[in-house]
């Protein structure tokens, strides 16, 4: 598949900085808020987050819908992964319009992201065309956060620069995916997740 290049960069992410903004300065609302549910605060019949397709297929592990820890609203999204290494559990958001994300123009994926553990395991997430279409990132090591200090929530804002003359999809999707590298059970946490245009 080819790549195309866009920017992706990674402001305050626990890999990047010793000293990561306080997440007291960030915020889930945002005018030209792109995603749906991001705050997981409106659930499903079956008690997911609305919204969300839940990707937990693979053996001891799940994604849950919490409300202990939260950094914003009443609800955060939690990964409980007890698998041995090499695993993958992700949630995805479909059927966001082409129209949504506009070509020549920078965007932010920020929220506030909590591990117990460190090392080990990588937070990371796709923006691309639905289906894994072009544009697609299609390397998600190039979004790798990797928290540095353990049970505290830590901000993060990832700016999405499309180039100009981009050929826009029908509909975009939104992954956030979980690896793990490690046999010991490990728990992520997210909140407030949101993708707007750059402030």
């Amino acid at each position: 598949m080819r790549r195309l290049a866009f920017v992706l960069l990674c402001v305050g992410c626990g890999s990047g900085s010793s000293t990561p903004p306080d997440a007291d300065a960030f915020t889930d609302t945002y005018p030209d808020e792109i995603l749906r549910n991001g705050g997981f605060e409106t659930l499903d019949g079956s008690g997911f987050a609305a919204e969300w397709n839940n990707i937990d297929t693979n053996p001891d592990g799940a994604i849950s819908v919490v409300t202990d820890p939260h950094r914003f609203g009443t609800h955060a999204l939690q990964w409980q992964i007890d698998a041995v290494d090499g695993w993958e559990y992700f949630i995805m958001q479909t059927a966001i319009p082409g129209t949504a994300l506009e070509a020549g123009k920078t965007y932010e994926l920020s929220g506030a992201y909590m591990f117990d553990h460190l090392g080990d395991i990588n937070f990371t997430y796709a923006v691309r065309g639905q289906g894994g279409t072009d544009p697609s990132y299609d390397d998600l090591s190039d979004a790798t956060v990797i928290a540095s200090q353990v049970n505290t929530w830590e901000p993060f804002r990832y700016e999405i620069a499309i180039p100009p003359g981009t050929t826009l999809p029908a509909n975009w999707e939104v992954v956030i995916d979980v690896l793990k590298f490690t046999a010991e059970p490990l728990t992520v946490s997210l909140d407030g997740l949101s993708l707007h245009a750059k402030p």
